[in-house]
């Protein structure tokens, strides 16, 4: 026998890693008695997903199993194991790694300065912990114009030209980084002018305005020059710019008081990014002829040679140049055009060198010159020079680099690969005279290899000439071969690289089997491939690839270089079936092999669960081993005797050597039947149908075959009778239809595998709906009660046949050959009710039906019943006319109208308190005397019409007392008479109030004395004195006396003192001398008595309200 205890989780994971496309195993492995079942959830914030099995997901003996894995597996999951006893839960987080990719859309991003550009990092991988943006490799950071839509997507507005560059989206997480890169570039646009100015003869003293607008991408800078000058502002000259909303630039220059030297050509130069733009006018300002002093200028030789002279002044006749006191031009090398301007080809030293005026001459002879100083410069010539084509290491080596021309000085220096040579023990530079300098190596390394550049330099410009060293190198190792050591199936990469002048050129050959000898050229293909930095792989390495490998490397200059290295290959353990499954019946013996190859010595050990197995405290467990040392295999067995639901999980064969590991799993599966459905829930409840769903959480490793339903009404016992609803394997929803509304019923469900069926299932109750009466109203009655009333009585449908709770009834009327509709009225809890206002002696037709929470069922037979011709009469109204000590009068007035005749009336009359007493009289009466009544008592009366349509209402119940009252008591002087033993009692003396007293009681008691001593109940008025003797002499005492007559009783009480035996009286205790009513009386009547007048109210006002709220009396005679 099993005792009973909560789950308990033996094996679970707190985190879970794989790659993406890799089946994942996510174990939750409990024991518990009864055997706990097994619920997985994916939890979302605060939400469960209920996991089901698919076609990718599967559970096994708790294990939730994903394959493929896939990214958005990626989360938090929840295994649920509970039994009868408890439950117990455990997390598991399960990460779903893919690897990373990035790409910068859109491919191509070129935008306009000012517009809006958007960058998207499109990601695939996962996961993605960190997105960084550069550009031009440094952190973008945001601010009002760089926004960061989300983490990938980049937004810039607007565009500015400090934007353009290359962006770059690193995104990485704990395992990897990845990165793609875009390059954002601007549509430049050149300047171009909009507007400029043109040329203008003004008067001295006056003001002018020159202005130029241009656009372009980026905005243009502009600049002002008067004859090539730049102009500065000063207290006339002013300069200024402005930029408007669409992109223009304005800039101007304003000129006041003018002279006559400011005359001359204005420019304008528009210059951005892309291009330089200019615009250029004359200005003429009256006045003599003027030239602006010039700088001098200095040319190189060869160079053409252009300058304008600077004059102003208007008008100008002409603009001459001199040199040496001769006009220009003097060769076909010079031009001078008419505007001033001065052509030199080919500058020459000799010749072109000197001082140069212009002058300015106007029409009234009147001229003004100046003159500039032009020096020609000569830039340093350099002799061509190469180095020894055949140039190997070791060897000596002598450059000259000679000065053809130039200006003295000249300053020689030399360069290696665009940097400054400095000397060391090996080089030596030699400046021999101003015009030359020497380069000596005096052993030719390797490392001197490159571009030498001789740099000589003088006022006028700098010249280079520039050859390149070759130096020829034989090969030598950069990375030597070296033997190597592998494992079966592994990769291996065997490194060879060579260095020398030029590249060798590196090989490698094969040996045919494991001698030295015979290599031949290996050729790359997909299982040994050679690299093209020369390195050696071979993949998936086999015992075959044991053997010699050469590698030589040669570039024309020496020997070249060769070395053999071994490649050995170890086998590590594996097996060669990686997976086996098998199944079992419950209570078989099971037995396990696995079969592991490679070199000794090899070791295996199993684990279940991925938890090691523990073969000593676990009987049912065994295993033995056999090796075959020759072949390297060690085959391992295991045996399970008595296999249990337990057992259905993947066992692990791990095996190992001293070269690497393996392991085989093999899936053991036991089969059962079925463990019993649960989660039954109703989802659907109707009034005679109900739809089920349920979860099978064990199928017994045996494909579920068939369910059984099973219900019964909740009052029958499961060994007597139910019902059967069989179902195949694939629903695990069902519809139990035919059953009764408003019905408790047990549900539970069976299913079943090829193994049999298993227990049924925890029963679930519910009740079905309501649903509409299906019978109509039993004993429907209807009595015309009158010419104008119906009354129509019935009892409600059998209880099995209400369907549920009646709230009321329809009563539907219509007269009876009509054919209108019928008219209901609606009655809630009674079963009767009169209908008004009909027509007389008029025959209808009457049904019934009951209503429920869903509607109204079916209705009753029609009942045909004819209105009364004539209608009961009206009852006149009674009145108390007259009344005696035994007798009242009554009377009352007949209204009634000829249509309803009365033909008698029934007074009906009661003492209060007791029963209705019935008298009858003719219609022509109308007034009734009843006699012999009680003196002094209340009656009650009313009145009832009838005719031969029956009898009328009821009139209203009128009372009246007859005269008389409760007797009164004498004085006591008059009502006692007293000596020393005895007094006499005069009965006599009491007044009736015009009732006769019908008896006495009288009691006595001594002073002090809390008992009555009774005299008499019952003494007859007739009786007139009674005397009590006996007493003591000289005495107190109370007399109690009560007289009744049929008014009620009155009861007096006098307190007296007997004499002494002389005579005399003795000492008072009271000044009472009048009879009093006893309002000290004991508390055995006081109590009884006033309990009787409280029940009695009582009884009274709840009569009084059941007859307020009925319409006649049930209990009055003659109903």
């Amino acid at each position: 026998p099993h005792s009973n205890f909560p789950p308990r989780i033996k094996n679970s994971r707190q985190q879970i890693q794989v790659k993406e496309g890799e089946t994942v195993h996510l174990p939750c492995t409990a024991e518990g008695y009864p055997v706990p079942s097994y619920q997985w959830f994916q939890q979302d914030g605060s939400k469960f997903r209920n996991i089901q099995p698919n076609g990718r997901i599967d559970i096994h003996m708790g294990t939730l199993m994903l394959t493929p894995s896939r990214v958005w597996d990626t989360g938090q999951y929840v295994c649920v194991v509970n039994n009868s006893m408890g439950e117990q839960r455990v997390k598991t987080k399960l990460l779903v790694t893919a690897p990373l990719s990035v790409l910068v859309l859109p491919e191509s991003i070129k935008v306009q300065d000012g517009q809006t550009v958007v960058m998207n990092c499109s990601i695939t991988g996962y996961p993605v912990q960190s997105i960084v943006w550069l550009r031009n490799q440094r952190p973008l950071l945001a601010n009002n114009r760089v926004h960061y839509l989300t983490r990938e997507v980049l937004e810039i507005s607007p565009v500015l030209r400090e934007d353009k560059g290359m962006y770059q989206c690193f995104v990485s997480n704990e395992f990897e980084s990845a990165q793609a890169s875009r390059a954002l570039s601007l549509g430049d646009d050149p300047p171009g002018f909009s507007s400029t100015f043109s040329s203008e003869i003004l008067a001295p003293d006056a003001s002018v305005s020159l202005k130029c607008v241009a656009t372009g991408s980026p905005l243009p800078q502009i600049t002002w020059f008067l004859d090539g000058a730049p102009i500065n502002e000063n207290l006339r000259f002013r300069i200024g710019d402005f930029v408007t909303n669409d992109g223009y630039v304005n800039s101007f220059v304003n000129i006041t008081s003018l002279r006559t030297e400011d005359g001359g050509i204005y420019k304008c130069v528009a210059r951005n990014a892309v291009a330089t733009l200019s615009h250029w006018a004359r200005l003429n300002i009256y006045g003599s002829p003027y030239v602006k002093p010039m700088n001098n200028v200095s040319v190189l030789v060869g160079d053409t040679f252009e300058l304008s002279c600077p004059y102003a002044g208007y008008p100008i006749d002409s603009v001459t140049w001199h040199k040496g006191g001769l006009s220009l031009p003097q060769s076909g090398r010079q031009t001078v055009h008419p505007n001033g301007t001065l052509f030199i080809q080919d500058m020459e030293k000799k010749s072109d060198e000197g001082a140069y005026s212009c002058i300015a001459t106007n029409n009234k002879g009147e001229s003004y010159s100046e003159e500039i100083n032009v020096k020609v410069l000569v830039p340093p010539v350099i002799s061509p020079f190469v180095f020894p084509p055949n140039l190997r290491e070791g060897m000596r080596i002598t450059i000259t680099c000679s000065i053809l021309d130039g200006d003295l000085p000249i300053r020689i220096s030399w360069l290696k690969n665009n940097s400054s040579l400095v000397q060391e023990d090996n080089m030596v530079i030699e400046n021999n005279n101003e015009f030359s300098s020497t380069l000596f190596l005096k052993e030719v390394r390797f490392k001197d290899k490159g571009n030498y550049t001789c740099l000589a330099k003088n006022n006028a410009a700098s010249t280079n000439y520039t050859a390149e060293m070759v130096v020829n190198v034989p090969p030598k190792w950069k990375i030597a071969p070296t033997d190597k050591s592998v494992v079966f199936g592994d990769a291996v990469v065997m490194d060879c690289q060579a260095e020398g002048y030029p590249h060798p050129r590196t090989w490698w050959e094969i040996s045919d089997g494991s001698a030295l000898h015979n290599f031949k050229t290996i050729s790359s293909n997909s299982h040994i491939q050679t690299l093209e930095n020369g390195s050696l792989v071979i993949r998936d390495v086999d015992v075959e690839d044991s053997k010699f490998y050469m590698c030589q490397a040669t570039n024309g200059i020496g020997a070249g270089l060769t070395k053999v290295v071994a490649v050995k290959v170890h086998v590590a353990a594996h097996f060669k079936r990686s997976f086996q499954s098998h199944i079992w019946k419950k209570g078989e013996t099971a037995k396990l092999q696995c079969e592991a190859h490679g070199e000794n010595p090899l070791q295996i050990s199993w684990s279940k669960d991925n938890q090691p197995l523990n073969f000593a405290t676990n009987a049912r467990y065994e295993v033995t081993e056999e090796r075959d040392e020759e072949h390297g295999m060690l085959t391992s067995h295991m045996t399970i005797h008595s296999l249990d639901r337990h057992d259905s999980v993947i066992f692990t064969c791990l095996a190992k050597n001293s070269f690497g590991s393996d392991e085989t799993k093999i899936q053991v599966i036991v089969q059962e039947p079925p463990d019993s459905p649960t989660n039954i829930l109703a989802t659907s409840t109707g009034s005679r149908i109900v739809t089920l769903t349920w979860s099978q959480l064990y199928s017994g490793n045996s494909p579920i075959t068939a369910y059984k339903i099973q219900h019964k009404a909740a009052t029958d016992s499961w060994d007597e009778t139910f019902e059967t609803l069989t179902l195949q394997a694939s629903n695990t929803r069902a519809t139990i239809t035919n059953l009764r509304p408003v019905t408790d019923y047990h549900i539970r469900i069976l299913a079943k595998n090829k193994l049999g069926w298993s227990d049924p299932s925890t029963v679930v109750h519910i009740t079905t709906g309501e649903e509409v009466p299906e019978a109509p109203p039993n004993n429907v009655k209807a009595i015309a009660e009158s010419s104008r009333t119906i009354k129509v009585t019935w009892e409600p449908p059998k209880p099995e046949l209400r369907n549920g709770v009646l709230k009321g009834y329809y009563v539907g009327y219509k007269i009876h050959t009509s054919n209108e509709p019928f008219v209901y009225k609606t009655v809630e809890r009674l079963q009767e009710v009169v209908l008004y206002n009909l027509k007389r002696a008029t025959r209808y037709s009457i049904k019934v039906m009951s209503f429920n929470g869903k509607g109204s069922g079916p209705s009753s037979e029609e009942l045909v019943v004819e209105t009364l011709k004539n209608d009961p009469p009206i009852t006149p109204q009674l009145k108390i006319v007259a009344t005696t000590y035994t007798s009242i009068k009554l009377s009352w007035t007949n209204t009634e109208k000829q249509h309803n005749i009365i033909t008698g009336y029934f007074i009906y009359y009661k003492k209060q308190y007791g029963t209705w007493e019935e008298r009858q009289t003719l219609s022509d009466q109308e007034s009734y005397t009843f006699r012999d009544l009680f003196c002094g008592s209340q009656y009650h009366f009313y009145l009832v019409a009838y005719n031969s349509a029956g009898k009328g209402e009821n009139s209203d119940v009128v009372a009246a007392k007859t005269q008389g009252d409760v007797p009164k008591a004498p004085k006591r002087q008059a009502f006692l008479s007293i000596n020393a033993t005895s007094v006499s009692i005069h009965l006599t003396t009491w007044q009736s109030n015009g009732c006769p007293i019908n008896f006495f009681v009288i009691q006595y008691k001594p002073h002090l004395q809390p008992e009555w001593i009774l005299v008499s109940n019952n003494i007859v008025s007739e009786q007139k004195t009674v005397i009590i003797s006996d007493l003591n002499t000289g005495s107190w005492y109370t007399l109690l006396v009560t007289a009744h007559n049929d008014v009620g009783p009155t009861e007096a009480e006098y307190v007296f003192s007997t004499l002494t035996l002389e005579g005399a009286t003795v000492p008072p205790i009271s000044a009472l001398d009048v009879p009093r009513p006893a309002l000290y009386k004991s508390l055995s009547i006081v109590v009884p008595s006033g309990c009787a007048v409280v029940v009695l109210f009582v009884i009274i006002i709840v009569a009084c309200v059941v007859v307020k709220r009925r319409r006649h009396f049930d209990s009055v005679p003659g109903r």
